[in-house]
């Protein structure tokens, strides 16, 4: 989503930051608290020797909040690829 609105990429695992670096038309499709949810994993998931055991609940809420995040960009990148009339991909 961000080299398709031009934002220079940064290399970070941080999706508070991430988020922080696009367009307010960008950033106000994301619930911040999903990406503060998805942080620990996105960060300290990178060294899955180093991470805690997680409850049952917690590993739901987690996924369900990324499956979010995901759709969110799913539909960011349908406007913008429909706004520069390419249409979404099949």
């Amino acid at each position: 989503m961000q080299i398709r609105r031009g934002v220079l990429i940064r290399k970070m695992h941080n999706l508070v930051e991430i988020l922080s670096e696009l367009p307010s038309e960008d950033r106000n499709r994301f619930t911040i608290g999903d990406l503060q949810l998805l942080n620990p994993w996105t960060i300290g998931g990178r060294y899955p020797a180093d991470l805690e055991e997680v409850e049952h609940e917690v590993a739901e809420s987690v996924l369900a909040a990324a499956n979010r995040v995901l759709m969110t960009v799913r539909l960011a990148v349908e406007v913008v690829d429909l706004n520069e009339g390419e249409g979404p991909e099949k």
